[in-house]
């Protein structure tokens, strides 16, 4: 839910936020 919550997020904001909302996303997802 955070990973899903942080990228969907993340794609209203800057390109430079969506790139660092997804590495959040991949590492949340990475650790769960």
């Amino acid at each position: 839910l955070l990973g899903s919550s942080a990228n969907d997020a993340a794609a209203d904001d800057d390109d430079d936020d969506d790139f660092v909302g997804t590495l959040l996303y991949l590492v949340i997802s990475h650790l769960e």
